[in-house]
């Protein structure tokens, strides 16, 4: 399974995750990124919206806060960067 963090794009972003990894075993998408959509960061795609293989749904961060987050969320593995 590859993990994914997926850039945001004001709303791109969960397009892309919606059409190619909402029921994708293949991949794992661990968070998308806050760059285009004010007050999103900190909350959570729903997991209603992310499908059964995210019943938790999918955090939102801060671009500026992923080194932090990355480490916390991935350890060493490789991610799959998606714009």
């Amino acid at each position: 399974m590859k993990t994914v963090l997926i850039l945001g794009a004001a709303g791109r972003d969960f397009h892309n995750f919606n059409v190619v990894f909402r029921q994708n075993l293949d991949y794992q998408v661990v968070a998308f990124t806050a760059t285009q959509i004010p007050d999103i960061a900190g909350r959570r795609y729903p997991p209603v919206l992310a499908g059964r293989l995210y019943p938790d749904g999918i955090p939102i961060f801060e671009e500026k806060d992923l080194e932090k987050s990355d480490r916390g969320m991935l350890g060493r593995r490789r991610c799959l960067l998606v714009q």
